[in-house]
């Protein structure tokens, strides 16, 4: 990938075009705040308060992923389809977008990278679906920390080194919620990023933008590692009651939030 022509010149059209965007106004993803304050090197560091934090990991590691010279923005994406018309059964797909790309060629089949294929009949739970993730998340790993690679040069390859971060999950509410961790709309307590409860929906209180608390999202994560190490399922169940949080391969990636790191879908849940 890193050696055609047509996708490095893409990268850099797309990196390049934050500076035509109007101020104030959502282009792309290059308009947003992670885009802007997305780092390497960190690391998470468990706090004897019961958050999970990130710190650098030597004094000067901590960068700015769009400073570096060759930067990678990775989104997933989740989803169940049907095998065949008629088909009850669910086959799922885990694929990832290059978000710094030219956006007229960041979805284009030869730029989307099919990460796996989850076989039916049904959808996995989440226990089962990170197991699946591990690998990926492994991955990334590796590239957060950065690879020397080989990418396209006019006369020959060029070693450069890739550093990719994980930005997002954009995926509908269901795959989101499940690929997260988080509990889903339906759920009693913080269906969402803050502290409304399922039975203020209908009423004012749940639209009071001006009272509403957002969640700790340090705790949140912590929660979630506790639930990773719960010895029975019915410890890990009162921890998902109480706050909403199961555990989630992707909590492993520095500089990732159960909640902020996965945008409601816009598609599902504001153009229809």
């Amino acid at each position: 990938m890193l050696l055609r022509p047509s996708f490095v010149s893409a990268l850099k059209s797309g990196n390049e075009a934050h500076s035509s965007h109007r101020h104030g106004i959502l282009d792309d993803l290059c308009c947003g705040t992670v885009y802007k304050s997305a780092q390497i090197g960190l690391r998470q560091v468990f706090c004897i308060n019961g958050t999970v934090q990130d710190e650098p990991v030597t004094p000067n590691s901590a960068r700015k992923l769009k400073d570096l010279d060759f930067e990678l923005y990775l989104a997933i994406n989740i989803d169940w389809f049907r095998s065949t018309p008629k088909s009850i059964e669910s086959t799922g797909a885990i694929y990832i977008t290059i978000q710094n790309l030219d956006h007229t060629v960041c979805f284009s089949p030869a730029n989307v990278i099919l990460a796996c294929i989850v076989p039916g009949p049904k959808e996995p739970p989440l226990e089962e679906l990170n197991w699946v993730l591990q690998p990926i998340v492994d991955e990334i790993k590796q590239l957060y920390a950065g690879i020397v690679m080989n990418t396209h040069n006019s006369d020959h390859p060029e070693p450069k080194l890739i550093h990719a971060q994980l930005v997002l999950t954009a995926a509908d509410t269901p795959a989101r919620c499940k690929c997260q961790g988080t509990a889903g709309h339906a759920h009693n307590k913080r269906p969402c990023r803050c502290n409304v409860e399922k039975k203020d929906i209908n009423l004012p209180k749940g639209y009071d933008i001006a009272n509403l608390d957002l969640i700790d999202e340090d705790m949140l994560l912590g929660k979630a590692y506790e639930s990773k190490l719960a010895r029975t399922k019915a410890a890990s169940g009162r921890i998902h009651t109480e706050f909403g949080i199961r555990w989630s391969a992707l909590n492993e990636l520095p500089d990732w939030k159960p909640h902020s790191s996965a945008p409601v879908d816009l598609m599902h849940n504001l153009f229809l």
